[in-house]
């Protein structure tokens, strides 16, 4: 309940007390205002606030780092209605955000407060350092890394790797998301090989990153 409150201030000095002035101060009890979050896309989320009245919420998206723990300010609007989409956010996929919703009018004591995490999407980056190694006259081995964190956009599960020979046939083949190794043999000797390996999560496939290996002509060691 809201609860009134009687202050009285006076001055005061040797010879006696002044006049008493007083103010009556209304405290408000905050009311029951939920928040409802939804991720529609990668880049977008549903807000949905539920309050009795219809007023002004000024209501920030925020991205808390876990590692720096640091908090950024990625929107700031002022909500009309009840239910309402925020668009063009531009968020990250696969990224939990902070939604915080405040009475605008600043009298009310009105807020909401809700995590939601964007929908995956497909990786944006190429997986890393892709190398070659054991080469030899009828056989190469390749290994590579996971794309960077920002770029994974999910969760990856597993990877494309396609396998090039000039006038020869082209193969193409996944693997699960903890193997970073793929051994091709029954090459040509002394022949240009093009390796492409792309992350996919469940959305789709990203980028692909490339290598070009010569197999060791015969005889060579």
């Amino acid at each position: 309940v809201n609860t009134v409150y009687t202050i009285e201030v006076s001055a005061n000095n040797s010879i006696g007390e002044g006049k008493v002035t007083k103010r009556n101060d209304t405290t408000k009890m905050r009311d029951n205002v939920t928040i409802e979050t939804a991720a529609v896309s990668p880049q977008e989320v549903n807000l949905t606030l539920y309050y009795e009245e219809r007023i002004n919420f000024n209501c920030s998206i925020t991205q808390h780092h876990p590692k720096k723990e640091v908090t950024i300010v990625y929107y700031n609007t002022t909500l009309l209605i009840n239910n309402q989409t925020i668009p063009d956010l531009d968020l990250h996929p696969y990224t939990t955000y902070i939604i915080e919703c405040i009475d605008g009018t600043g009298d009310l004591c009105l807020e909401a407060m809700a995590n939601v995490t964007t929908e995956e999407d497909k990786p944006s980056g190429t997986p890393q350092n892709l190398m070659q190694n054991a080469t030899a006259s009828t056989s190469f081995t390749v290994t590579w890394e996971n794309p960077l964190d920002n770029e994974t956009n999910g969760i990856i599960v597993g990877f494309t790797v396609q396998l090039y020979g000039n006038g020869s046939n082209s193969y193409e083949f996944n693997t699960s998301s903890t193997v970073h190794m793929y051994k091709a043999t029954n090459l040509e000797s002394n022949k240009v090989y093009t390796v492409n390996v792309s992350a996919y999560t469940r959305i789709g496939v990203g980028p692909a990153a490339t290598i070009n290996i010569t197999t060791i002509p015969k005889g060579w060691t």
